[in-house]
């Protein structure tokens, strides 16, 4: 079958249908059909995670051309980027992603000096070649006694599915540990519930690669030290211990100065201005933008490096974070586009055995198997983003905030008294290696598909494969009722008449926390895939009051 938009063919073949087939001696099974369409999606799933987009984008910016040259059919920036490469004469590109009341549209220019100007939905790129800047020359070292090091990690979900999100959490402990930053200065939150869950096929380990058969892999959970687990993990904990709470965290607590370098590390979904925590609400980006300025009031860092994981994470500091507090800060992606899975079946075998999930994160993955050699560490903050930005194929990093501080050295956030060892193995130059990746919204599906594939083969009895294929059809299901809700959403907007202008330069915080909290009364909140529709919501509120977009949300379901 195709799979549209995709260019490739696939073929897939179903050994011992007749299996499939209901009869007296055998439990009902899904259609054929059904397994079918999840077969196809997966492949769209795949699909997607093969070639991207060279040209660096601006979000939020367009250029003005009243005469482009094309306007190629585009799903999304990365389709307009293609067309642009493949058009001799364009030299530069706009994207104009798909609103409540519109189509995408892709516009291909045949300057790249034309005049831009901002707006809310475009993103644009020049085609020529970047030019690599020259590499500032590395700070020299903090004098001893200057300042400590604190470093804070949270893992944002819960459940086996999510397990790439906690192994990641891990493996920056690891790294930070390893560096020589004490552990008493190390503050982790994560829900704790993955490496002992039943699904585990190792028992109370956490890996973050997958090794060949015979080789046992890193255990990144081995030493992992776990300071809030559980029902207590939540977007006011990770506040309140970012501004030094104690009372109100009830443990652990930054305790840094004026003098200290503080690195903060978040791994989980998100959406437009938000991240999630395993418990209780979201963590919305003016109440981060709002943590930090009362760190920087309070006098708690002289340097702060924060790396974001999450899907939209650039929508977390873009025009929010100050560039005046000595905050630099890293994103896997920038505003409207999902962060990506990597390590994900078929490619989660630890020594010869399938772990049915995602074992990293595509941005996370290549910081810190960068970081665990002395070659990454010996880069500065600015080497490493632009290697994090070459690598991270499938979607696109940005940096905010502070770049006063870009050419200090990774090492001095990461492995203040790590010794440099020669005999680190670079796998981070010119031939790293570019991992196959898997859109966050779409991993659910593949690790589903892959968990029925493999059912027989991980001895699941008859029962069993009929739960595995009736979760992925229901999955399947609910995925399109997300999208006919949506649509159905937009439907009902683009005959409103908006109640004022929209200023795409700023949106009310507010009304966006009520809209969402709306949905979630209403809807039940977003899942991992249904999160890929959060800006829907919040973009109600460039054009309307909170009290409208409560009636509006309140109607979908």
């Amino acid at each position: 079958f195709f799979v549209p938009g995709s260019k490739h063919f696939f073929l897939c073949c179903f050994p011992r249908v007749n299996a499939l087939r209901t009869n007296k001696h055998s439990p009902a099974q899904p259609s054929n059909m059904k397994l079918l369409l999840a077969a196809t999606m997966v492949a769209s799933a795949a699909a997607a995670s093969a070639g991207t987009c060279a040209d660096t984008p601006t979000p939020h910016t367009k250029f003005d051309d009243a005469n482009p040259i094309d306007t190629p059919k585009a799903h999304d920036s990365d389709d307009c980027c293609s067309a642009c490469a493949e058009n001799s004469e364009c030299k530069a590109w706009t994207f104009e992603a798909a609103g409540l009341a519109r189509s995408a549209r892709c516009y291909l220019h045949s300057s790249d000096s034309l005049p831009t100007h901002s707006g809310g939905s475009f993103t644009c790129a020049t085609h020529s070649p970047a030019t690599p800047a020259p590499s500032s020359a590395p700070s020299p070292a903090a004098p001893p006694g200057e300042g400590q090091n604190w470093v804070v990690i949270a893992a944002g979900s819960k459940t086996y599915g999510n397990y790439r999100h906690q192994a990641d959490a891990c493996h920056a402990y690891q790294v930070v540990k390893a560096g020589g930053v004490p552990e008493s200065n190390i503050i982790l939150m994560m829900e704790d519930d993955v490496a002992n869950d039943q699904e585990n096929p190792f028992p109370g380990k956490l890996f973050n690669k997958p090794t060949a058969e015979g080789t046992p892999g890193v255990d990144v959970y081995d030493g992992c030290k776990v300071d809030y687990k559980g029902s207590v993990v939540t977007a006011q904990l990770f506040l309140d211990v970012i501004t030094g709470n104690a009372e109100k965290a009830g443990g652990k607590v930054l305790k840094s100065g004026p003098n200290d370098k503080v690195f903060i590390n978040f791994v989980d979904h998100g959406g437009a201005g938000i991240i999630e925590f395993p418990n209780g609400d979201f963590l919305h980006a003016k109440d981060l933008n709002d943590g930090l300025q009362t760190m920087h009031d309070n006098k708690m860092y002289k340097k702060l490096v924060f790396y974001m994981e999450a899907c939209e994470s650039g929508s977390m500091f873009q025009g929010l974070l100050p560039t005046d507090i000595n905050v630099f800060a890293t994103t896997a992606a920038n505003a409207e586009e999902s962060s990506w899975g990597t390590y994900c079946p078929p490619d989660d075998m630890v020594n010869g055995k399938s772990l049915n999930s995602c074992l990293g994160d595509l941005y996370s993955v290549n910081w810190m198997e960068d970081a665990d050699t002395q070659t990454g560490l010996d880069r500065t903050l600015e080497e490493q983003y632009e290697y994090i930005v070459k690598v991270t194929n499938k979607s696109h990093p940005l940096q905010f905030g502070t770049t006063t501080f870009e050419s200090d050295k990774v090492a001095d956030y990461l492995a203040p008294k790590k010794e440099g060892d020669d005999d680190d193995e670079d796998v981070t130059g010119e031939d790293a290696p570019v991992r196959r990746a898997v859109d966050t919204h779409d991993i659910e599906l593949v690790q589903d598909f892959y968990k029925y594939i493999r059912a027989e083969s991980q001895g699941k009895t008859a029962d069993e494969k009929k739960a595995l294929a009736e979760q992925l059809v229901s999955l399947i299901e609910s995925r399109q009722a997300a999208d006919e809700r949506f649509s159905t959403l937009a439907d009902t907007v683009s005959t409103m008449e908006p109640e004022f202008d929209a200023d795409t330069s700023s949106i009310d915080a507010d009304c966006v926390k009520t809209a969402y909290t709306a949905f979630a009364d209403s809807c039940g909140g977003f899942d991992s895939y249904s999160l890929k529709y959060s800006h829907q919501i919040a973009d109600l509120c460039l054009t309307y009051s909170a009290d409208t977009v409560t009636k509006v949300v309140d109607e979908l379901c």
